[in-house]
């Protein structure tokens, strides 16, 4: 196989809309002065939107050079492995194996300042984070071998589809991914989610219980909510719903229901029954496996030519992964956006109160820092929320 495999002019757009993006979100993101409405400057005033503008910013540019390194090493990967590696047409699955794990080994080692910049100097010094050093990294290293373990498998499974079916690994391998995602939907909340907290279930039957009226005036059965032990680690506020089937499950972070008011709370747990309601993590399971799909049959029909050359093929998708995690950003976070907003209109319809949405967006906002009002090339690239004022106002046309 030789690199005409490899169009030109498909390196150049790929590489040429990475460029943009990044470059849009540097000099939008992290150069650029914000601008904020009086309506903004009204709900939060000038010193917060100063001091989360100054956060924004640095985990902005943390972005940037981690996605950077990252894509470097990916070059870097394809540049050696095409000129060395790939020579030995009997590279066997043990040796590919072990090449993987060097390579994510290697590709955390590169990136762990960034990470430890980003996840624990710039919250530490915002004042968000809880944890010492030590807690930090331990979480990091269980982080590590969850995404390793991910990575690897699916890396050494791709290979040797492509090793042993070569007519039709591609096939084979969205059936994997497929399946691989499905379970890990289904898993996380058993499996990976109780390495980093506690959970518990809310300990105030009278709130269960107005929850459990609102899920039925949903429309939806609900067993629990749990709490998790968030505080532990952070000072940031925060809830989530997870899970398919039996393992579905609305989860508040214990800074919430410590500091928020009752009204604030069932505001949150009303979202997340929007986004139960409407079905988002099921279809975020379909959308998640058609663009697998497209990138695998893609890659299939117009990528390198398998079988002998096989190791080639997975530096190749490392290389094009490391590029299209930003580049589908955009595609990735609109949908984002649209769920949300579905899951903010169904929580107003919930509790027929505009006014606690509004109170519960500026408070989440003001335990967060989060840049209420971002640049719209930011939020269009990045944000998988509507910005707080948008979701202020959505709010105030419900009134």
């Amino acid at each position: 196989m030789d690199a005409k495999v490899f169009p030109i002019f498909f390196w150049i757009i790929l590489i040429a809309v990475w460029l943009v993006l990044l470059g849009i979100i540097f000099f939008a993101g992290v150069l650029a002065r914000p601008a904020y409405s009086s309506e903004a400057a009204n709900y939060f005033g000038q010193d917060f939107l100063t001091r989360a503008s100054s956060y924004s910013r640095l985990k902005l540019l943390a972005y940037v050079i981690d996605r950077v390194l990252f894509a470097a090493y990916g070059f870097l990967l394809f540049f050696l492995g095409w000129k060395y590696l790939g020579r030995n047409p009997s590279i066997g699955m043990g040796r590919a194996m072990a090449y993987i794990a060097i390579f994510l080994v290697f590709l955390y080692v590169i990136t762990f300042p960034v990470s430890y910049w980003r996840s624990f100097l710039i919250e530490r010094h915002y004042g968000f984070t809880t944890q010492p050093f030590g807690l930090w990294f331990i979480d990091y290293l269980k982080g590590f071998m969850v995404s390793f373990t991910i990575a690897f498998v699916g890396l050494s499974g791709l290979y040797a589809l492509i090793r042993y079916v070569p007519k039709y690994w591609w096939i084979y391998a969205f059936v994997m991914a497929a399946v691989l995602l499905l379970l890990g939907t289904i898993l996380y909340p058993l499996i990976v989610a109780p390495l980093f907290y506690h959970f518990q279930p809310l300990d105030d039957p009278s709130m269960e219980q107005e929850i459990k009226n609102m899920a039925e005036d949903a429309g939806i059965q609900i067993k629990t909510v749990l709490v998790a032990d968030a505080s532990r680690r952070t000072n940031k506020a925060n809830a989530y719903f997870t899970g398919l089937g039996r393992t579905r499950r609305i989860v508040l972070y214990d800074n919430l229901v410590n500091h928020f008011s009752r009204e604030k709370i069932m505001a949150v747990v009303a979202h997340e029954m929007g986004h139960w309601k409407m079905g988002h993590i099921f279809q975020w399971f379909l959308i998640s496996s058609a663009a697998f799909f497209v990138f695998i049959f893609g890659l299939s029909r117009f990528g390198p030519r398998v079988g002998a050359d096989g190791f080639r093929t997975i530096l190749a998708i490392f290389l094009i992964y490391a590029l299209l995690s930003v580049i589908v950003l955009p595609v990735e976070n609109a949908i984002s956006r649209r769920f949300e907003r579905e899951a903010d209109q169904i929580s107003l319809q919930l509790t027929d109160d505009p006014d606690y949405n509004i109170q519960l967006f500026v408070s989440i906002a003001q335990a967060n820092y989060s840049n209420v009002e971002p640049n719209p090339w930011i939020q269009y690239i990045l944000y998988s929320h509507p910005p707080i004022m948008e979701r202020i106002r959505h709010a105030q046309q419900h009134q």
